[in-house]
């Protein structure tokens, strides 16, 4: 049983090789805390579709930075003040020069932005929550390969020698490896809010952005008061088997569905958990 477990493991590993030497160079925008690839980069301020989203951005756009003290005055030097906000039909588009960066003694850090005709800008810009970026890199950013690989965590059981990986939560959902003894197993962990309480209910259905979907109709679900806020949070450990990798591998998540209860994935969680992924498979070749 261990030889064919080994065997198979194998099979899988090099055929996600070719799928990662294919996409490893793909471009980004949001370098993380590898924020020293932005200096020297073309950018320009983000375009967003939605009306609430012009009127909620821009907010990290600032005129003046004090570089030696590291203190920015918040509300009395936005360009083009608009409330708390920048005017969003003065930015949108426009393309700067990344000069340089500042740490703060917070977690943000401080672009030093340059336009001919704007000027000086300082953008602040926070590595945790891609979210919140305002800015697109012209051209893109190719990531350095193990980018996604440094958050994945190890645990070793000092007992068994138990060897388990653990990757960021994204959207509810994140990555579980386990090694023991030659047997390699992988597990995607759910949760989904709900607004009613459903018990000893099974099924989860992930839909991917190709139009196939991984559907297990016995995975059990257990379910939980939603502490974090209303209603019940339901969630499910689902193994993850061959056929399962190589779609996950190759497209991202853009559904959840938990018994009855659904959500949409959006996008940059969906090629993150893509990446985590790829990463897993890597780890303890």
């Amino acid at each position: 049983m261990k030889n064919r477990i080994i065997r198979t493991s194998t099979f899988v590993i090099l055929l996600v090789f070719s799928i990662i030497a294919f996409n490893q160079s793909e471009a980004q925008d949001f370098p993380g805390k590898e924020v020293q690839l932005l200096v020297g980069k073309d950018v320009k301020a983000k375009e967003f579709k939605e009306d609430w989203e012009k009127n909620y951005h821009y907010k990290n756009f600032y005129k003046k930075f004090d570089v030696k003290n590291k203190k920015l005055d918040k509300f009395r030097t936005r360009p083009f003040a608009k409330n708390l906000y920048t005017e969003y039909s003065k930015l949108v588009g426009k393309e700067f020069k990344v000069k340089n960066y500042y740490e703060t003694t917070e977690r943000y850090i401080m672009l030093e932005l340059s336009n001919d005709k704007i000027g000086t800008l300082f953008y602040e810009y926070d590595p945790k929550y891609e979210r919140d970026y305002e800015l697109t890199v012209i051209g893109g950013l190719v990531l350095p390969e193990d980018f996604y690989c440094r958050d994945i965590e190890k645990e070793v059981d000092k007992f068994t020698n138990k060897i388990k990986y653990n990757t960021p939560t994204e959207n509810g959902m994140y990555y579980n490896k386990y090694i023991e003894d030659g047997s390699v197993r992988i597990y995607l962990y759910i949760r989904q809010r709900g607004s009613t309480v459903s018990v000893n209910e099974k099924g989860v259905i992930l839909l991917l952005e190709n139009g196939f979907k991984i559907e297990k109709p016995n995975a059990s679900i257990s379910v939980n008061v939603n502490t974090g806020g209303s209603g019940y949070m339901y969630s499910a450990m689902i193994e993850i088997d061959n056929n399962d990798i190589k779609l996950l591998l190759e497209n991202k998540i853009t559904d959840k569905r938990l018994y009855i209860y659904d959500d949409s994935v959006d996008s940059i969680s969906g090629m993150k958990l893509k990446e985590y992924l790829k990463c897993l498979v890597k780890l303890e070749k």
